[in-house]
């Protein structure tokens, strides 16, 4: 609102200016045409009676200074002969701009313009002799009418302006009416899908706790899907010194750099020679998951399933694992049924 104030003071002042300079060139060329027009009248009958002429004129000018411009009429001698104001007549002409404006010279807006910041009530802008006679006619412009005509300008400038800001401002809310309740929404949306995804992890976890303790319960060894015979203990190295690990003892067991590590449920970490496919198929397919290709885990290993990403899992496991363990959402199908969920 203060940028739009600010605006339209600029604009104001702008279109001010623009419409005084409009206002005075029309104020000038009717002056001038007035002017004109009355004394070409009346040379033709200024070499009969000078007398009768003034008192045309007079009756022809009364009382028209309230006007946008106005005539007066005075002699070579400077006495005024007729003027709107009948008490002015046969008084001397001094001040009013008659003496700084040229014979059949018409004043421009520039010279005009700055008189509007003055207190002066009429200006002379325009003088044309009568021929055939010691008349001239002088054709004024109405100052206080100017200022009352771009006062009430002014005015009405103001007023569509501040009209147009408010049928924005309408616009501006109501638009934002509209953008907030989208967004209410698309959050209404978004909540409900966060309360879904921590519905399913809570009932992914609470599975997975049963189904650990279910485990340790009622352990009964299942066939895998391939050929090999389940073995019960793994030959790995630490070092240099060879160590069989018992299956039951695998936390999980990941690659990095083309080598093998089975980190058991003490934290120790050890390496194998064999890869990840020929250790999985030793494996219980119901004690241990392979969750992609780098790493397989054990179901008594995992402490917490969290979501990751959009569609997918990661797994936090005991011991901490150095690097993440993540289920893609190809394998989050497989993995929530192999929980039995």
């Amino acid at each position: 609102m203060l940028l739009y104030s600010i605006a339209m003071l600029v604009c104001v002042h702008v279109l001010m200016n623009k419409s005084a300079s409009t206002l005075i060139g029309y104020q000038l060329n009717d002056v001038q045409a007035k002017a004109e027009a009355l004394a070409q009248l009346s040379a033709n009958y200024a070499d009969k009676d000078t007398g009768a002429l003034t008192e045309y004129l007079q009756s022809f000018i009364k009382n028209s200074d309230v006007k946008q411009s106005y005539l007066s009429v005075f002699d070579w001698s400077g006495m005024l002969r007729c003027h709107p104001n009948g008490t002015r007549i046969n008084t001397a002409v001094s001040g009013e701009g008659y003496k700084v404006t040229e014979m059949n010279k018409l004043r421009t807006v520039e010279e005009i313009l700055p008189l509007l910041e003055t207190e002066n009530s009429n200006e002379v802008a325009f003088l044309v002799p009568i021929l055939n006679s010691d008349l001239i006619i002088a054709g004024h412009v109405n100052l206080n009418f100017l200022r009352t005509s771009l006062e009430s300008m002014q005015q009405s400038y103001y007023m569509v302006l501040i009209l147009i800001g408010l049928i924005c401002l309408i616009f501006i809310l109501i638009a934002l009416r509209f953008i907030s309740a989208y967004f209410e929404k698309e959050l209404s949306l978004k909540s409900l899908k966060v309360e879904d995804s921590v519905l399913s992890l809570s009932k992914l976890n609470n599975s997975l706790e049963n189904y650990q303790n279910s485990l340790k319960n009622n352990h009964k060894p299942a066939s895998n899907d391939t050929e090999d015979v389940e073995k019960e203990r793994l030959l790995t190295y630490i070092r240099n010194e060879l160590r069989p690990i018992g299956m039951n003892e695998i936390a999980y067991i990941y690659t990095e750099n083309t080598i093998t590590y089975i980190v058991t449920k003490d934290g120790n970490r050890s390496t194998s020679n064999e890869s990840l496919d020929q250790i999985f198929s030793y494996l219980n397919d119901k004690d241990f998951f392979r969750v992609n290709r780098q790493v397989i885990i054990a179901i008594s290993a995992i402490t917490t399933i969290i979501k990751y990403g959009s569609n997918s899992l990661k797994i936090n496991v005991s011991p901490e694992s150095e690097i993440d363990i993540i289920i893609g959402k190809n394998k989050a199908a497989a993995f929530k049924k192999w929980l039995d969920l």
